[in-house]
């Protein structure tokens, strides 16, 4: 009973396919040799079937589930009654992902956390070896990660500041969501926090945060906000954030006639401090800050025209003024 040697090989002590058979689970006779070092041999008829799968079950795992878990059984769908399986995973070499399993008796163990959005399938190969007769089965084997709808992690506003002057209804920033589920939408809302004050100064359109009310009269520095966000399918995240409010440099004119002449005072400077925070005195960023500056002067609390105002060279113009009290700040 040799007929079948031709279908198998031998590397050291394992018995292994060196073909793919015509199907699985058919009777096999092969005759395997033992010679001592004297030359001597001995030869044995093994008779025996192949198992015709290896079975993995479940074949899909939920993402986050924890490090070290078992997430599915390895079985033979046919095998002799009398034989007996171990089964292990193939060099990581040739299966890269067999890096992220373990296999404990016919247990397929994950070795870390899954996660779908950084990977959505790993390809194992497990063998599956006769501790009888020594043959070993192999089988490649796709696991894949299922989904699941994860609470958005962060949030982010487009600035943390408020002007003193700022008038009520006007837009202070845009929210934006973080999730870990990829292409997820967003709605927003304040939350309904007691130890928060000024809850109703603000109010949500869309992803726009606006001021209900002018704050250009009230004493405050700060305004803590707790918002919720909530992605489409439910799942939300609340998170604090917080405003300063800050004292801006504002000028009664934006607009300029052309051809004023030069020294022409085209705006009053001011700011929205409070006036018990005393006198400001105004000046203008270098160049290398705001390179239109060049064509400006200030004397004291007017702006002037340095260059003669021509539409046709110079539609517009980007300027930074500066505040500072008596001592420089």
């Amino acid at each position: 009973g040799s007929s079948d040697n031709n279908i198998f090989k031998i590397e050291q002590n394992e018995l292994k396919l060196a073909t793919i058979p015509n199907y699985e689970g058919q009777n096999y006779q092969i005759r395997v040799r033992s010679t001592d070092r004297g030359g001597l041999f001995t030869e044995n008829a093994i008779n025996f079937k192949l198992p015709q799968s290896i079975v993995v079950s479940p074949k899909n795992i939920i993402e986050n589930v924890p490090a070290s878990s078992t997430v599915a059984s390895i079985s033979l769908n046919y095998f002799n009654a009398d034989d007996s399986y171990e089964f292990y995973l193939l060099p990581n070499s040739v299966y890269s992902d067999n890096v992220k399993f373990g296999v404990r008796n016919n247990l397929l163990i994950i070795n870390e956390s899954p996660d779908y959005e950084t990977k959505k399938s790993y390809y194992l190969g497990i063998a599956a070896r006769n501790k009888l007769n020594g043959t070993v089965f192999e089988k490649e084997v796709m696991i894949s990660i299922q989904d699941t709808n994860e609470k958005p992690s962060k949030l982010e506003i487009s600035q943390s500041t408020i002007n003193r002057n700022t008038q009520q209804n006007n837009v202070i920033a845009t929210l934006r969501g973080i999730d870990p589920d990829l292409g997820s939408s967003f709605s927003y809302q304040i939350s309904d926090d007691n130890s928060l004050d000024n809850l109703s100064r603000f109010s949500i359109l869309q992803d726009k945060l606006i001021i209900n009310s002018t704050i250009s009269d009230i004493d405050e520095t700060i305004f803590n906000l707790k918002i919720r966000k909530i992605d489409s399918l439910g799942a939300y995240h609340d998170e604090i954030v917080s405003f300063n409010v800050i004292d801006a440099v504002t000028i009664n004119n934006n607009f300029i006639s052309e051809n004023i002449p030069i020294g022409f005072t085209i705006a009053n400077i001011s700011t929205t401090e409070l006036p018990q925070k005393g006198t400001k005195n105004f000046s203008l960023f270098s160049e290398l800050d705001a390179p239109d500056n060049k064509f400006f002067s200030i004397e004291g609390n007017k702006l002037k025209t340095l260059v003669p105002v021509d539409f046709e060279n110079k539609s517009s113009y980007n300027i930074k003024i500066k505040a500072s009290d008596l001592f420089g700040k």
